[in-house]
């Protein structure tokens, strides 16, 4: 912020390099200060900066800020407030270090599709407000997401084809019950009962 006020005069086609000594950039002020100067400096270098913190209401500078800082390990933390599973993965594809940060409830399959680019390094709080999931969205959410809440889950789902996702499911939705689309083998069924992660078995 000081450095923008100091170089308010400086145009954008005044010839100077400039690289920040900061290599955090925290709350509102910071970010929208490396936006302004970029502004005015665009032969500055800023990859130096190699974490950024802000807000959820920050959501839309800090995708700008991503855009000029451009370091591949640069990590993003939302330290209060939700944002979108939308704003998530916008954010981890433009960082490249992880991003930190809780996103708005919903669904299972709506998240998991939402989070394309979210990678497992990302740390993610997230809870379903799901009675009723398929057990491969579900194992798949539950790798992007490092904190999840799935106590709403009363029924896991799976076509026949792939009910080796059900165990996995189960550890993750304990108590559930199964239903299974199509025709399992008396083995499966057998191993989905016993488990005792399971409720009652449709089948």
């Amino acid at each position: 912020a000081a450095a923008v006020l100091a170089l308010k005069d400086v145009k954008a086609t005044d010839a100077i390099t400039f690289v920040p000594t900061d290599d955090t950039l925290s709350g509102t002020a910071e970010i929208n200060a490396l936006i302004s100067l970029n502004k005015i400096l665009p032969k500055a270098d800023w990859k130096a900066i190699n974490s950024i913190q802000g807000t959820a209401n920050d959501v839309s500078i800090i995708k700008q800020a991503l855009a000029i800082a451009k370091n591949p390990a640069l990590t993003v933390e939302i330290t209060s407030g939700i944002i979108s599973a939308a704003d998530a993965n916008a954010i981890a594809k433009l960082a490249g270090g992880a991003l930190t940060a809780t996103i708005k409830d919903g669904s299972v399959a709506a998240t998991l599709k939402a989070l394309s680019d979210v990678k497992a390094s990302d740390v993610l709080t997230f809870k379903t407000t799901d009675t009723t999931v398929k057990a491969t969205d579900l194992v798949a959410l539950s790798l992007k997401i490092s904190t999840g809440d799935y106590t709403s889950i009363k029924t896991i789902t799976s076509d026949a084809k792939d009910v080796s996702s059900v165990s996995d499911a189960l550890d993750i939705a304990n108590g559930a019950d199964v239903t299974i689309t199509g025709t399992i083998t008396a083995a499966q069924a057998n191993a989905i009962a016993a488990n005792t992660n399971a409720g009652d078995l449709t089948a």
